[in-house]
């Protein structure tokens, strides 16, 4: 299916999904009948993708209300709404049952007779949408395997993981709208089997506008001031498109003048920083402080168990006390700053307020508090499963010396600087030996890139950059295509400007981007901070990127730090080329050999027109 380039209204998704699918229709399909049930079963299904903390959840809170007021989806108003981290995917369960025990707030008695008739009714009924927010949260690894089996009915009874392959795939209840939320990442592992959506929204953060608004909000009258320090620090401007972050920043630099020295230009850095401030707060200090530990044993546990809810033998499990969960559970709340804080939320069920939360205790206790063996598991599950990314890049955050002498203050104390040293150096080695073979995988690439920078360790960095190779590829597909947030392209020049600027002999001098989609202001933000690496690098080729010519007017600010460039198939016009061109005579002998592919397809070498233009005006 189409991936939309653009941006789109929330009440036009499925309008879009259902020209998607009618559009691929006519391609594929002749008869009535089959293609009648494409447009049910494709036209009706959408994925939200997007990295943690993008704003997924908002979403589809936003899409469940649209369409339970009518102003999305008018007269079909029946909603199921399901938070996937709640649901045990192993239970058998029919789908009425599954209805009930997972998307209603209080416990519905039914008869068989009854359940039998909603589940007639449900089949051919096109007002019911199902919205599954969190895939990725799963409790199972069935959700990546294909859909086996006879089509089963709302009736049988049947694992639920087979129940919601069922239902995403059109199988089941074909005439439902069927939306889910999941991780970018993760999601490719859904997609082309039997899960094939009308439409991908890719959720790419706040605009610039909308940061200002939100921070103006926060900060009252202080929002100028607030702004100027933000807009001083181009690692913690370009995290703001995370609303999660966006938030906190503002909140937190708000009261800059408590900060000390620290500099909150990591997401290890930023829920550091807030712990600190957390277990500060009056209703904590009744806590005692090995809570913590056992909290992160909690996480460890639910983590390894694909487990995001806990219950009662949960918390005894990891020796976790129902008073100091409950005083996790209170907001935080700073007059100062308005800074609201919750670590964990529920009543006879409990989790992380956020994933995130989980995910950075989880990397806590694997770094400081595990044994070896467990520690050399993870070390392996870090490589090779994409649920562990985020674990992943806290560890590394966690291998840099100011963030734990900064988590020292808050973790009971305990001798562990032998262990951390050798762990550290067990990450860094790993990480080293990773860039020094050929990365054919370019999420790995991207992957390993976000955890050097997270790190932020100049001489660790230093050896990475060593042994980058002679040329990076960062290629897409039409199938699975190659996304890049402001994080991914910070992460990627720090490392390719450290090799530039410190390294006498810098092997790496050939960037290839091609099908990648740059989202929000993230080729702005590649454009800036390649134009600011020390050095020369030999050639940059940007193909089939969709730039624009908004866009492609940022190739002026970078192009000098080439030997040569080729843009090719970006949706460039002529006139695109024309202020390139007027751009390229400005710049200093000797400039980069360039071509450049406009809309017509026609490559413009853009050094030997300016040439003749030249040779032609010395004629006259």
């Amino acid at each position: 299916m189409n991936t939309p380039r653009g941006n789109v209204e929330l009440k036009q998704i499925f309008n879009l999904a259902k020209e998607n699918a009618e559009n691929e229709a006519k391609k594929k399909i002749t008869s009535k009948k089959a293609h009648d049930r494409y447009l049910w079963e494709h036209g009706n299904r959408l994925l939200i993708s997007g990295q943690s903390g993008i704003g997924k959840s908002t979403l589809s809170r936003k899409l469940t209300e649209g369409i339970l007021m009518g102003s999305i989806l008018p007269g079909a108003n029946k909603v199921v709404y399901m938070r996937c981290k709640e649901i045990n995917f192993d239970e058998n369960l029919s789908l009425v049952d599954f209805m009930c025990k997972y998307s209603m707030s209080e416990a519905v008695d039914l008869t068989l007779e009854q359940k039998k008739h909603i589940g007639r009714e449900l089949i051919e009924d096109s007002r019911v949408s199902f919205i599954l927010d969190g895939l990725d949260e799963a409790n199972t690894t069935e959700m990546a395997n294909s859909l086996r089996g006879p089509v089963c009915s709302p009736n049988d009874v049947v694992p639920v993981h087979m129940l919601v392959k069922s239902l995403m795939s059109g199988r089941l209840l074909p005439k439902a709208r069927v939306v889910v939320t999941c991780r970018t990442r993760q999601s490719f592992a859904l997609l082309g089997d039997y899960f094939r959506p009308g439409v991908i929204i890719h959720v790419i953060g706040l605009s610039r506008e909308a940061q200002k608004e939100l921070g103006k909000q926060i900060c009252g009258k202080d929002w100028a001031k607030t702004y100027k320090i933000l807009h001083q620090d181009p690692d913690l401007e370009s995290a703001c498109y995370v609303p999660v972050f966006c938030m906190i920043l503002y909140a937190v630099l708000r009261d800059s003048n408590n900060m000390g020295n620290r500099k909150l230009n990591s997401i290890s850095r930023v829920l550091i920083y807030l712990l600190d401030r957390y277990l500060r707060s009056e209703h904590m200090r009744h806590v005692p402080t090995d809570q913590l530990e056992r909290v992160a044993k909690l996480a460890k546990n639910g983590f390894l168990k694909r487990r995001l809810v806990f219950d009662e033998t949960d918390l005894e499990a990891a020796d976790v006390t129902v008073k100091a969960l409950q005083a996790f559970m209170v907001t935080f709340l700073d007059g100062s700053t308005r800074l609201k804080v919750r670590i964990f939320e529920g009543e006879h069920r409990y989790s992380f307020s956020h994933r995130l939360w989980q995910e950075f205790f989880t990397a806590v206790y694997i770094m400081f508090y595990s044994d070896n063996e467990e520690f050399e598991a993870v070390e392996n599950y870090l490589m090779e499963d994409s649920r562990w990314e985020m674990v992943g890049k806290f560890l590394y955050g966690l291998i840099n010396r100011q963030n734990v002498a900064n988590i020292k203050k808050v973790l009971p104390t305990r001798s562990y600087d032998s262990r951390w040293e050798k762990r550290k150096l067990s990450l860094e080695v790993k990480a080293e030996v990773g860039f020094g073979r050929e990365i054919q995988d370019r999420h790995l690439l991207m992957l390993m890139c976000n955890r050097v920078h997270e790190a932020d360790e100049k001489p660790f960095t230093l050896k990475v950059a060593k042994r980058l190779p002679a040329s990076i590829t960062l290629m897409g597909a039409e199938s699975e295509p190659l996304m890049l947030f402001n994080n991914d392209v910070m992460s990627i020049v720090h490392l390719i400007g450290t090799a530039a600027e410190y390294l006498e002999e810098n092997k790496m001098q050939h960037l290839i981007l091609e099908k990648v989609i740059f989202t929000g202001e993230s080729f702005r933000t590649f454009a800036s901070r390649m134009s600011n690496i020390q050095g020369k690098l030999e050639e940059i080729r940007i193909i089939d990127c969709d730039l624009g010519d908004s866009a492609s007017n940022m190739l002026v600010r970078f192009m000098h730090k080439f030997n040569r460039l080729h843009v090719a198939y970006c949706n460039v016009s002529k006139q695109g080329v024309g202020l390139i061109e007027e751009h390229y005579a400005n710049l200093e002998s000797p400039r980069p050999g360039m071509i450049v592919f406009s809309n017509d397809f026609e490559p413009r070498d853009i050094g030997h027109n300016l040439r003749e233009k030249h040779r032609q005006s010395s004629d006259h």
